[in-house]
């Protein structure tokens, strides 16, 4: 496939990260960032290529039924509901065929089509910029709506209190205009809850971010500590083994028949010089 996702530079990428870059990886990558022309294709070409082959396997028995399958718009047309899953009846294949052929057009369509919807989900979902423009708005007009009925509670409140003057609290006006400062006034509770619930809600996940951010760091960190501690252990073990291999070197060169305490104190010093060098 011709894509700048298959060219060599790709290809070295992908073998860096410990990935193939073949024809599954251009498909994602492709469906990553233009989504809408791989479905296009993929619809045009499946409908194409299922009703040219129902074409011309239903057209020498389409006339003895009635049903003109020599003509490409009908097997188009027949193909294009059986992809849809909306099969009105009035073209239907009757061959092993056609009625195979009607199988995987199916089965395309079933695929297509939760692609597509998948597809419209994520065009439709805010990105992190996006989604923090929008929740700035939309608190500006919650509390646009929060002032609006706090106007409302205090203008009742104070209509109550002026009604309270005038008539008796068992009349019936002071008790529906007290009745009406008690509804506007639990609606106020409630807006107040919801925009707080809002800057909590977005608090945390500022807060999620940050540690989600800190553990990376500290995973990197960690990573560079042990990439040090195994040069460090495999140095160890080269120093080790040319140890070894010198003090095997030395005995097997310097075996007497029988040892006086001189050579037994000279090598000790010697090896025990050859430690001191090494660790320094």
């Amino acid at each position: 496939m011709f894509s700048s996702y298959s060219s060599g530079r790709s290809q070295r990428v992908c073998s860096i990260n410990g990935a193939e870059s073949n024809f599954h990886f251009v498909v994602k990558a492709l469906m990553k960032e233009r989504p809408s022309l791989p479905l296009m294709l993929s619809f045009v070409s499946s409908i194409l290529l299922c009703s040219y082959t129902m074409r011309n396997f239903e057209r020498p028995v389409g006339e003895e039924r009635g049903q003109d399958f020599g003509d490409l718009r009908n097997a188009t047309w027949c193909v294009i509901l059986t992809m849809t899953s909306v099969g009105y009846g009035d073209y239907y294949p009757v061959t092993d065929e056609g009625r195979f052929i009607g199988t995987i057009s199916a089965i395309l369509g079933f695929m297509l089509l939760s692609l597509m919807f998948v597809t419209l989900n994520n065009l439709l979902e805010f990105e992190i910029s996006e989604r923090k423009a929008f929740t700035f708005l939309y608190r500006l007009g919650e509390k646009q709506k929060l002032r609006k009925a706090a106007a409302r509670v205090i203008s009742l409140a104070y209509y109550s209190r002026r009604i309270r003057r005038i008539y008796t609290e068992d009349s019936r006006v002071y008790k529906e205009a007290f009745n009406q400062f008690r509804k506007r006034m639990f609606e106020f509770k409630i807006l107040s809850r919801r925009i707080r619930g809002l800057y909590i809600s977005t608090e945390e996940i500022d807060i999620l971010e940050r540690e989600i951010d800190m553990m990376h760091d500290k995973f990197y960190d960690l990573e560079r500590d042990m990439n040090t501690i195994k040069s460090d252990h495999l140095n160890m073990n080269t120093k080790m083994d040319t140890f070894l291999e010198l003090l095997r070197s030395r005995v097997e060169n310097q075996r007497p028949n029988h040892e006086d305490p001189d050579r037994t104190e000279e090598k000790t010093n010697l090896t025990t010089d050859f430690v001191f060098e090494s660790e320094e």
